[in-house]
């Protein structure tokens, strides 16, 4: 895992941690979970998206 600092960010959000996953077998159900938080509403919302604060990229899809 790499981690990153951002000094110019608040503290709450200086820091990024990375990390590569390999043969990822439950990313279609990740996906749902991600976007089903983004909707739900009320304080079960508010939990949903804080268990659920991070974000994939494709690795596939980043160029070098």
């Amino acid at each position: 895992m790499e981690y990153l600092n951002f000094p110019h960010f608040s503290s709450k959000h200086s820091q990024v941690h990375i990390a590569l996953f390999r043969d990822v077998t439950n990313a279609a159900a990740l996906k749902s979970r991600i976007i089903a938080a983004s909707t739900a509403k009320g304080s079960y919302g508010e939990k949903e998206r804080e268990a659920v604060n991070f974000a994939f990229i494709d690795a596939r899809l980043v160029r070098h």
